[in-house]
Protein backbone atom coordinates (compact mmCIF):
# COMPACT_ATOMS: atom_id res chain seq x y z
CA UNK A 1 0.00 0.00 0.00
CA UNK A 2 1.35 3.44 -0.91
CA UNK A 3 1.85 6.00 1.83
CA UNK A 4 0.66 9.49 1.04
CA UNK A 5 3.59 11.65 -0.01
CA UNK A 6 4.55 14.62 -2.15
CA UNK A 7 4.83 12.24 -5.11
CA UNK A 8 1.19 11.27 -4.79
CA UNK A 9 0.15 14.88 -4.16
CA UNK A 10 1.89 16.00 -7.36
CA UNK A 11 1.01 13.13 -9.71
CA UNK A 12 -2.11 11.27 -8.56
CA UNK A 13 -5.03 11.56 -10.97
CA UNK A 14 -3.04 13.43 -13.60
CA UNK A 15 -3.09 11.12 -16.65
CA UNK A 16 -6.12 11.02 -18.90
CA UNK A 17 -5.83 7.74 -20.75
CA UNK A 18 -6.33 8.04 -24.51
CA UNK A 19 -5.48 4.50 -25.60
CA UNK A 20 -7.42 4.66 -28.86
CA UNK A 21 -5.15 7.36 -30.26
CA UNK A 22 -1.74 7.00 -31.98
CA UNK A 23 0.73 5.57 -31.49
CA UNK A 24 -1.08 3.09 -29.20
CA UNK A 25 -4.20 2.95 -31.44
CA UNK A 26 -6.01 0.30 -29.39
CA UNK A 27 -9.60 -0.55 -30.17
CA UNK A 28 -12.39 0.43 -27.77
CA UNK A 29 -12.34 -2.90 -25.92
CA UNK A 30 -8.57 -2.85 -25.50
CA UNK A 31 -8.62 0.70 -24.17
CA UNK A 32 -11.33 -0.09 -21.63
CA UNK A 33 -9.60 -3.30 -20.55
CA UNK A 34 -6.32 -1.45 -19.95
CA UNK A 35 -8.10 1.26 -17.98
CA UNK A 36 -9.97 -1.32 -15.89
CA UNK A 37 -6.87 -3.29 -14.94
CA UNK A 38 -4.33 -0.49 -14.51
CA UNK A 39 -5.16 0.24 -10.89
CA UNK A 40 -4.59 -3.39 -9.91
CA UNK A 41 -1.41 -4.00 -11.93
CA UNK A 42 0.53 -0.71 -12.02
CA UNK A 43 3.44 0.40 -9.87
CA UNK A 44 1.71 3.79 -9.54
CA UNK A 45 -1.99 2.89 -9.74
CA UNK A 46 -3.00 6.39 -8.71
CA UNK A 47 -1.74 8.03 -11.94
CA UNK A 48 -4.86 7.47 -14.05
CA UNK A 49 -7.61 10.05 -14.06
CA UNK A 50 -10.17 9.93 -16.88
CA UNK A 51 -10.57 7.76 -19.98
CA UNK A 52 -10.54 9.88 -23.16
CA UNK A 53 -12.99 8.82 -25.87
CA UNK A 54 -14.46 10.53 -28.89
CA UNK A 55 -18.19 11.14 -28.70
CA UNK A 56 -18.72 8.56 -31.45
CA UNK A 57 -17.02 5.90 -29.27
CA UNK A 58 -18.92 6.94 -26.14
CA UNK A 59 -22.15 6.29 -28.05
CA UNK A 60 -21.05 2.65 -28.49
CA UNK A 61 -20.81 1.99 -24.75
CA UNK A 62 -23.34 -0.08 -22.85
CA UNK A 63 -23.40 -1.84 -19.49
CA UNK A 64 -22.59 -5.27 -20.93
CA UNK A 65 -19.53 -3.95 -22.77
CA UNK A 66 -18.27 -2.10 -19.70
CA UNK A 67 -18.56 -5.18 -17.50
CA UNK A 68 -16.98 -7.46 -20.08
CA UNK A 69 -14.04 -5.05 -20.27
CA UNK A 70 -13.50 -5.19 -16.53
CA UNK A 71 -15.95 -2.89 -14.78
CA UNK A 72 -16.10 -3.57 -11.04
CA UNK A 73 -18.78 -1.16 -9.86
CA UNK A 74 -16.50 1.87 -9.74
CA UNK A 75 -17.82 4.69 -11.96
CA UNK A 76 -16.06 5.18 -15.28
CA UNK A 77 -14.97 8.81 -15.59
CA UNK A 78 -14.92 9.83 -19.24
CA UNK A 79 -13.51 12.88 -20.99
CA UNK A 80 -15.37 13.35 -24.26
CA UNK A 81 -13.62 14.60 -27.40
CA UNK A 82 -15.93 16.75 -29.47
CA UNK A 83 -17.25 15.78 -32.86
CA UNK A 84 -14.75 17.25 -35.38
CA UNK A 85 -15.79 20.86 -35.82
CA UNK A 86 -14.57 22.68 -38.92
CA UNK A 87 -16.75 25.73 -38.35
CA UNK A 88 -15.47 29.12 -39.45
CA UNK A 89 -18.24 31.23 -37.91
CA UNK A 90 -18.99 31.24 -34.19
CA UNK A 91 -22.63 30.35 -34.88
CA UNK A 92 -21.64 27.11 -36.61
CA UNK A 93 -19.12 26.39 -33.84
CA UNK A 94 -21.79 26.77 -31.16
CA UNK A 95 -24.22 24.62 -33.16
CA UNK A 96 -21.65 21.83 -33.17
CA UNK A 97 -21.14 22.11 -29.42
CA UNK A 98 -24.91 22.21 -28.89
CA UNK A 99 -25.38 18.98 -30.86
CA UNK A 100 -22.62 17.24 -28.88
CA UNK A 101 -24.13 18.19 -25.54
CA UNK A 102 -27.63 17.08 -26.41
CA UNK A 103 -26.16 13.70 -27.32
CA UNK A 104 -24.02 13.64 -24.17
CA UNK A 105 -26.97 14.44 -21.92
CA UNK A 106 -28.98 11.56 -23.37
CA UNK A 107 -26.03 9.23 -22.77
CA UNK A 108 -25.49 10.47 -19.20
CA UNK A 109 -29.15 10.02 -18.33
CA UNK A 110 -29.06 6.40 -19.49
CA UNK A 111 -26.44 5.65 -16.83
CA UNK A 112 -28.08 7.32 -13.81
CA UNK A 113 -29.42 3.99 -12.58
CA UNK A 114 -27.40 1.59 -14.67
CA UNK A 115 -25.58 -1.46 -13.35
CA UNK A 116 -22.41 0.12 -14.79
CA UNK A 117 -21.95 3.68 -13.62
CA UNK A 118 -20.55 6.10 -16.18
CA UNK A 119 -19.88 9.81 -15.69
CA UNK A 120 -19.08 12.21 -18.49
CA UNK A 121 -16.93 14.60 -16.48
CA UNK A 122 -15.15 16.71 -19.10
CA UNK A 123 -15.38 17.82 -22.72
CA UNK A 124 -12.57 18.83 -25.08
CA UNK A 125 -13.09 20.94 -28.19
CA UNK A 126 -10.60 22.59 -30.54
CA UNK A 127 -11.11 26.25 -31.30
CA UNK A 128 -11.06 27.05 -35.02
CA UNK A 129 -7.61 27.72 -36.48
CA UNK A 130 -8.81 31.20 -37.44
CA UNK A 131 -8.65 32.13 -33.75
CA UNK A 132 -4.85 31.74 -33.87
CA UNK A 133 -4.49 34.10 -36.83
CA UNK A 134 -2.96 37.53 -36.11
CA UNK A 135 -5.54 39.89 -34.67
CA UNK A 136 -8.15 37.18 -34.08
CA UNK A 137 -7.31 35.84 -30.63
CA UNK A 138 -8.81 38.89 -28.94
CA UNK A 139 -12.19 38.02 -30.50
CA UNK A 140 -12.11 34.40 -29.32
CA UNK A 141 -14.84 35.33 -26.86
CA UNK A 142 -17.28 35.23 -29.78
CA UNK A 143 -16.70 31.47 -29.85
CA UNK A 144 -16.12 30.73 -26.16
CA UNK A 145 -18.84 32.73 -24.37
CA UNK A 146 -21.81 31.55 -26.49
CA UNK A 147 -20.54 27.94 -26.36
CA UNK A 148 -20.28 28.00 -22.56
CA UNK A 149 -23.68 29.63 -22.23
CA UNK A 150 -25.22 26.94 -24.42
CA UNK A 151 -23.50 24.15 -22.47
CA UNK A 152 -24.83 25.62 -19.23
CA UNK A 153 -28.42 25.47 -20.51
CA UNK A 154 -28.11 21.81 -21.49
CA UNK A 155 -25.79 20.09 -19.02
CA UNK A 156 -27.32 19.04 -15.68
CA UNK A 157 -24.26 19.34 -13.43
CA UNK A 158 -20.59 20.13 -13.07
CA UNK A 159 -18.30 19.71 -16.07
CA UNK A 160 -14.78 20.71 -17.13
CA UNK A 161 -14.66 22.16 -20.65
CA UNK A 162 -11.24 22.40 -22.30
CA UNK A 163 -10.78 24.67 -25.31
CA UNK A 164 -7.80 23.51 -27.37
CA UNK A 165 -5.64 26.10 -29.09
CA UNK A 166 -2.71 25.73 -31.45
CA UNK A 167 0.71 27.05 -30.46
CA UNK A 168 1.51 27.66 -34.09
CA UNK A 169 0.82 30.96 -35.79
CA UNK A 170 0.13 33.93 -33.53
CA UNK A 171 0.64 31.82 -30.43
CA UNK A 172 1.42 34.61 -27.93
CA UNK A 173 -1.66 36.55 -28.93
CA UNK A 174 -3.67 33.34 -28.78
CA UNK A 175 -2.58 32.45 -25.25
CA UNK A 176 -3.13 35.96 -23.92
CA UNK A 177 -6.52 36.33 -25.61
CA UNK A 178 -7.99 32.94 -24.84
CA UNK A 179 -6.87 32.79 -21.20
CA UNK A 180 -8.24 36.30 -20.66
CA UNK A 181 -11.61 35.29 -22.12
CA UNK A 182 -11.73 32.16 -19.97
CA UNK A 183 -10.85 34.23 -16.89
CA UNK A 184 -13.65 36.69 -17.73
CA UNK A 185 -16.15 33.84 -17.94
CA UNK A 186 -15.02 32.48 -14.57
CA UNK A 187 -15.27 35.90 -12.93
CA UNK A 188 -18.69 36.66 -14.40
CA UNK A 189 -20.08 33.17 -13.72
CA UNK A 190 -18.51 32.31 -10.37
CA UNK A 191 -21.45 30.08 -9.38
CA UNK A 192 -21.58 28.17 -12.65
CA UNK A 193 -20.87 24.41 -12.53
CA UNK A 194 -19.32 24.70 -16.02
CA UNK A 195 -15.58 25.17 -15.52
CA UNK A 196 -13.54 26.09 -18.63
CA UNK A 197 -9.84 25.50 -19.18
CA UNK A 198 -7.10 25.63 -21.81
CA UNK A 199 -5.81 22.60 -23.71
CA UNK A 200 -2.51 22.52 -25.59
CA UNK A 201 -0.57 19.88 -27.51
CA UNK A 202 2.94 19.07 -26.32
CA UNK A 203 3.76 16.35 -28.85
CA UNK A 204 2.88 15.06 -32.30
CA UNK A 205 3.66 16.85 -35.54
CA UNK A 206 4.36 20.13 -33.79
CA UNK A 207 6.20 20.18 -30.47
CA UNK A 208 6.15 23.58 -28.80
CA UNK A 209 9.35 25.18 -27.59
CA UNK A 210 9.94 25.39 -23.82
CA UNK A 211 9.26 29.12 -23.86
CA UNK A 212 5.86 28.48 -25.48
CA UNK A 213 4.79 25.89 -22.92
CA UNK A 214 6.15 28.11 -20.15
CA UNK A 215 4.03 31.02 -21.37
CA UNK A 216 0.93 28.79 -21.54
CA UNK A 217 1.46 27.80 -17.90
CA UNK A 218 2.22 31.39 -16.88
CA UNK A 219 -0.89 32.81 -18.59
CA UNK A 220 -3.16 30.14 -17.11
CA UNK A 221 -1.71 30.67 -13.63
CA UNK A 222 -2.04 34.46 -13.87
CA UNK A 223 -5.68 34.15 -14.95
CA UNK A 224 -6.69 31.30 -12.61
CA UNK A 225 -7.56 29.03 -15.55
CA UNK A 226 -7.36 25.23 -15.69
CA UNK A 227 -4.75 23.68 -17.97
CA UNK A 228 -4.46 20.40 -19.82
CA UNK A 229 -1.65 19.12 -22.06
CA UNK A 230 -1.85 16.22 -24.47
CA UNK A 231 0.61 14.05 -26.47
CA UNK A 232 4.23 13.39 -25.67
CA UNK A 233 5.49 13.36 -22.08
CA UNK A 234 5.70 9.59 -21.63
CA UNK A 235 8.89 10.06 -19.58
CA UNK A 236 8.99 11.77 -16.20
CA UNK A 237 11.89 14.05 -17.14
CA UNK A 238 12.48 16.21 -20.18
CA UNK A 239 15.01 14.83 -22.64
CA UNK A 240 15.86 14.92 -26.35
CA UNK A 241 13.33 17.64 -27.08
CA UNK A 242 10.45 15.88 -25.30
CA UNK A 243 8.90 17.39 -22.18
CA UNK A 244 8.75 15.33 -19.00
CA UNK A 245 5.53 15.02 -17.06
CA UNK A 246 7.24 15.58 -13.70
CA UNK A 247 8.70 18.79 -15.16
CA UNK A 248 5.27 19.85 -16.39
CA UNK A 249 3.36 19.20 -13.17
CA UNK A 250 6.16 20.67 -11.07
CA UNK A 251 6.20 23.87 -13.15
CA UNK A 252 2.41 24.15 -13.01
CA UNK A 253 2.24 23.73 -9.25
CA UNK A 254 5.03 26.21 -8.54
CA UNK A 255 3.47 28.77 -10.89
CA UNK A 256 -0.01 28.47 -9.36
CA UNK A 257 1.27 28.27 -5.76
CA UNK A 258 3.84 31.05 -5.80
CA UNK A 259 2.71 33.45 -8.52
CA UNK A 260 4.86 35.37 -11.02
CA UNK A 261 6.79 37.36 -8.42
CA UNK A 262 8.25 34.27 -6.77
CA UNK A 263 8.16 31.91 -9.76
CA UNK A 264 8.69 33.86 -12.94
CA UNK A 265 8.24 32.93 -16.58
CA UNK A 266 12.00 32.29 -16.66
CA UNK A 267 11.69 29.93 -13.66
CA UNK A 268 8.88 27.99 -15.36
CA UNK A 269 10.96 27.56 -18.50
CA UNK A 270 14.00 26.45 -16.51
CA UNK A 271 11.90 23.89 -14.64
CA UNK A 272 10.56 22.53 -17.94
CA UNK A 273 14.10 22.17 -19.26
CA UNK A 274 15.56 20.33 -16.23
CA UNK A 275 16.83 16.89 -17.23
CA UNK A 276 18.65 15.71 -14.09
CA UNK A 277 16.83 13.41 -11.63
CA UNK A 278 18.80 14.97 -8.77
CA UNK A 279 17.04 18.28 -9.43
CA UNK A 280 13.72 16.74 -8.31
CA UNK A 281 13.29 15.27 -4.82
CA UNK A 282 10.16 13.58 -3.44
CA UNK A 283 9.72 12.96 0.29
CA UNK A 284 6.65 12.34 2.42
CA UNK A 285 6.60 15.92 3.66
CA UNK A 286 7.94 17.96 0.74
CA UNK A 287 8.69 18.18 -2.98
CA UNK A 288 11.84 19.96 -4.09
CA UNK A 289 13.02 21.29 -7.41
CA UNK A 290 16.54 22.67 -7.07
CA UNK A 291 15.92 23.25 -3.35
CA UNK A 292 12.70 25.17 -3.99
CA UNK A 293 10.09 23.60 -1.79
CA UNK A 294 6.42 22.74 -2.11
CA UNK A 295 4.51 20.93 0.62
CA UNK A 296 1.71 18.48 -0.19
CA UNK A 297 -0.76 21.00 1.28
CA UNK A 298 0.49 23.68 -1.12
CA UNK A 299 0.20 21.27 -4.04
CA UNK A 300 -3.32 20.24 -3.06
CA UNK A 301 -4.35 23.91 -2.80
CA UNK A 302 -2.89 24.69 -6.24
CA UNK A 303 -4.62 21.68 -7.81
CA UNK A 304 -8.03 23.11 -6.86
CA UNK A 305 -7.37 25.87 -9.40
CA UNK A 306 -5.24 24.32 -12.13
CA UNK A 307 -6.70 20.76 -12.21
CA UNK A 308 -3.76 19.97 -14.50
CA UNK A 309 -3.95 16.80 -16.57
CA UNK A 310 -1.99 15.07 -19.30
CA UNK A 311 -3.65 13.19 -22.14
CA UNK A 312 -1.56 10.11 -22.95
CA UNK A 313 -2.06 7.14 -25.26
CA UNK A 314 0.00 5.06 -22.80
CA UNK A 315 -0.35 4.23 -19.13
CA UNK A 316 2.41 1.62 -18.95
CA UNK A 317 5.24 3.86 -20.14
CA UNK A 318 4.67 6.74 -17.68
CA UNK A 319 4.18 4.19 -14.89
CA UNK A 320 7.35 2.20 -15.68
CA UNK A 321 9.56 5.18 -16.49
CA UNK A 322 8.48 6.95 -13.31
CA UNK A 323 9.46 3.90 -11.25
CA UNK A 324 12.84 3.78 -13.00
CA UNK A 325 13.67 7.43 -12.25
CA UNK A 326 11.90 7.82 -8.88
CA UNK A 327 11.32 4.38 -7.30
Amino acid sequence: MSHYSSKIALLAGTIDYAGMFPPASLDLNGTLQKAATFRTTAKHPYLMNRVVLSLSEVKKLNSQLLYECGANGTPWNISVLSTPNTAVSYTDFVKGVDWDFREMRRIQERYYHSSAKLDLVSYEVKLPDSVTSPGQAITSGEFIFPALEQIETIWPGELDVYFEVSLEGAWQETLEGVTRILSEWLNENSQSPILPGLKIRTGGKFIPRPEQLAMAIDECAANGVKIKATQGMHHPLSHSGEFGFVNFFAAVNYAYSWGPQEFSLKDIEECLRSEEPKDFVFTESTFLWKERELTPDQIEAARKTHAAALGSCSLDEPDQFLFKEFP
